[in-house]
């Protein structure tokens, strides 16, 4: 792992990329310059069937639109253990990768989205390191849960984002200017705080109860309906005591295939760097990716990879 991470490649943030909406003292930036309109995106999950059987799955897609697809059934050989499952996934994935890069290199994406984390690790490479790092191309990884590391904590950064969230629509709110078309905070783009969740912060420690209780309180439900006529999700980096940003939290985006009647998402994905690309575009590309919770290219891996598993896995 240590080998993986010092021959990954960091891209850092271009801030000439960004606006920063008005009024709001650049709090909030957004990145309205990215579009994936067109492009070739892949992505990869690994789904587990009985008997240590599971199935890795490969996709590109372009326009939400799955255009190339693989699969490999494999059985796990390494054990659980945390932080080293990329043992456990790695190889089937790159040879799904690989196999594409030599019989249909015309299709070769421009980027993966890798379910599993990048350098939000605690050895800094995480699955989505080492897809990108074996298969020379850029990496993203997404992670549906915190990856607790470096101080960072569940508590915390649900408690983080909560604020500034509230933080943002209070500013959406106060700001007459905010109203008018051309300000970049009502651009359909990915807005992003600049304002790191550390664990510096002086946030409650709550336990497992109140936690849950105030993530699907009505107020948060509330908060990102009210960002969601502005942008396609709230993005607040992660900042380890370290002193490095090592993923973000992104929030409200999605929701445009709910049967439900909401404009994004109030769980928050963690989006972090893989491999040759920066977090700022990493970013952009997930919010633009994600018609739901999780971004299509890896939502469409899972669900192909749980059919074949209930069609021939576990029948």
């Amino acid at each position: 792992q240590l080998l993986i991470a010092s021959k990954a490649c960091i891209i850092a943030d271009d801030d000439t990329q960004l606006k920063h909406c008005r009024g709001s003292s650049k709090e909030f930036s957004t990145c309205i310059s990215h579009s994936i309109k067109d492009k070739l995106i892949g992505g990869v999950d690994v789904s587990f069937g009985d008997n240590d059987k599971a199935i890795a799955v490969y996709v590109v897609t372009r326009n939400h639109q799955v255009i190339y697809q693989d699969s490999i059934v494999f059985t796990l050989r390494q054990p659980y253990v945390s932080s080293y499952l990329a043992f456990r996934e790695i190889e089937p994935l790159q040879t799904l990768i690989d196999r594409q890069k030599t019989e249909r290199p015309d299709m070769t994406p421009e980027v993966i989205l890798v379910d599993g984390n990048g350098i939000l690790h605690e050895r800094r490479a995480g699955l989505a390191t080492f897809v990108g790092v074996r298969t020379s191309i850029p990496t993203i990884g997404v992670g549906k849960t915190l990856y607790c590391t470096d101080g960072l904590r569940v508590d915390l950064v649900e408690e983080g984002v909560a604020s500034k969230l509230a933080q943002l629509v209070e500013h959406l709110e106060q700001r007459d200017d905010c109203a008018s078309t051309d300000d970049p905070c009502r651009q359909t783009s990915c807005i992003i705080c600049h304002a790191p969740i550390t664990p510096d912060e002086k946030s409650p420690k709550l336990n497992s109860n109140s936690v849950k209780e105030d993530v699907e309180r009505p107020s948060l439900i509330g908060l990102v309906q009210a960002i969601s006529a502005h942008c396609e999700g709230l993005a607040i980096p992660l900042k380890g005591t370290s002193g490095g940003i090592l993923a973000a939290a992104l929030v409200g985006h999605g929701g445009k295939i709910t049967k439900k009647k909401q404009s994004g998402t109030k769980i928050p994905i963690y989006v972090s760097v893989g491999h040759a690309i920066s977090l700022q575009e990493a970013i952009c590309i997930c919010s633009s990716l994600s018609l739901a919770r999780i971004p299509e290219p890896i939502r469409q891996a899972d669900l192909i990879g749980r059919d074949i598993i209930k069609r021939k896995l576990n029948p």
